[in-house]
């Protein structure tokens, strides 16, 4: 997600450069343009991308290129899993600032979004 993050928003102000000419790393405008459209249909792509490409590979028993480089899988624990309540319960856990270190920083293997999602993440050797 890190790597595709400045992919999303760069393309505002690539769309905003051809508009006015100047580029610019922030700007501010009060008035609407056609191109703003664009803009949120690219937002909104790059952030259904995000979730859809390691949903994608969890589906077809793959791994995505983070999971091959840090050499786990995520692995379904049971016949229905939630990949969305994967998602949203890491989310949750992230957002709550103060807890979260505590909850990753455990001894235990099992983070609660997988218990949560019956989706669980193990280390393999070779895939």
């Amino acid at each position: 997600m890190i790597g595709i993050l400045p992919l999303i928003f760069m393309h505002t102000l690539i769309i905003e450069y051809f508009e006015t000419g100047q580029w610019v790393w922030n700007f501010d405008r009060d008035y609407f343009r056609l191109s703003d459209i664009l803009e949120a249909v690219m937002l909104f792509l790059g952030f259904f991308g995000i979730f859809y490409y390691p949903r994608w590979h969890f589906v077809n028993d793959k791994q995505t290129l983070g999971q091959h480089l840090f050499k786990f899988k995520l692995i379904p624990m049971e016949t229905n899993t939630s990949f969305a309540m994967r998602a949203f319960v890491a989310w949750a856990n992230l957002a709550w600032c103060p807890i979260w270190p505590w909850t990753i920083m455990k001894r235990q293997q099992d983070y609660w979004w997988g218990t949560a999602s019956k989706i669980k993440a193990r280390r393999v050797t070779k895939i």
